[in-house]
């Protein structure tokens, strides 16, 4: 899908203005329209709405079987071509996810000398999967395929209960940067609810490389977040941090109207990750300010 056609289709759309709901800790719009039968592929029922969840199972072109092959031999892969250039090396927040899904990776974080990647945990299918990022080689700057590790925990329960840890192999740990791309951060962790502008970093189908977003994020829950802004399939995953660059949490699904039009952008919180796996905590970046 044309990412450009996507946006100008989005704009060309009435705002739709929600609230939040007071029962079940939804972030449900308060828009209410007629039963549709229209659902859009892989949502679920969401308020009156849809929670549909913004991986992207197209497969790339560029991408072959005989490539995926070689990739999984467990060293970096030149990248063909035909691969878009990552605007910043390594393993970080904002990676591009190629497979299992493309979507994008999340916030680092660190358990007894252990590191892991996040992402959505609809951007995988169970633990053990093998996750492959396009990324650039810190040494040579060269477009790579790395395979970084495989799954060891997942959560798929829709909106506030969707991330997965993806552990890096321990050769790579040297390749692992706690700051995201583009956007940077994480400087903490944001836990309360006021009304707050978000920011964040992905690899929605049809860019070039990555592209941030900003919007208003006015809807908190204990485990959810929403806030408004455009995203599309391959956004999955993203980090999604405060103008303070504390850590908001991921980015995993886009609430519809029943009729399938945009109402705001959700994800899981960055509290409801640690407190859902004990004992990892948030790897910031190394650009944090500390206090004296």
């Amino acid at each position: 899908m044309n990412r450009l056609r996507v946006l100008l289709a989005l704009m060309a759309m009435p705002v739709v203005y929600v609230t939040m709901a007071s029962a079940g800790g939804e972030l449900a719009p308060a828009l209410r329209v007629p039963a549709s039968s229209a659902q859009p592929a892989g949502a679920v029922r969401y308020g009156s709405g849809w929670a549909v969840p913004l991986k992207s199972g197209v497969p790339l072109e560029w991408y072959t079987p005989a490539l995926r092959q070689r990739v999984r031999s467990g060293v970096p892969v030149s990248a063909p071509g035909a691969a878009p250039r990552p605007p910043e090396p390594g393993i970080r927040p904002g990676s591009w996810m190629v497979e299992p899904y493309a979507c994008t990776l999340g916030w680092l974080f660190r358990k007894d000398g252990a590191l892991a990647a996040s992402t959505a945990g609809h951007c995988v299918d169970r633990v053990g999967d093998r996750v492959v990022i396009l990324t650039r080689a810190p040494d040579t700057g060269d477009a790579v395929l790395l395979d970084i590790g495989v799954v060891i925990e997942r959560h798929a329960g829709g909106i506030g209960d969707d991330f997965a840890l993806i552990e890096i192999r321990p050769a790579l740990r040297r390749w692992a940067d706690a700051a995201a791309a583009v956007v940077g951060g994480p400087c903490g962790e944001y836990r309360q609810e006021r009304a707050q502008t978000v920011v964040y970093y992905g690899h929605g189908v049809g860019t070039k490389g990555g592209e941030p977003q900003s919007g208003a994020a006015a809807r908190w829950r204990t485990q959810a977040f929403g806030w408004d802004t455009h995203s599309v399939s391959g956004d999955s995953g993203s980090p999604v941090r405060l103008t303070d660059f504390s850590a908001a949490g991921l980015l995993t699904h886009v609430v519809t109207d029943d009729g399938g039009a945009p109402s705001f952008v959700a994800g899981t919180r960055i509290a409801q990750i640690l407190q859902a796996a004990p004992g990892w905590s948030l790897a910031e970046s190394r650009l944090c300010l500390k206090a004296a």
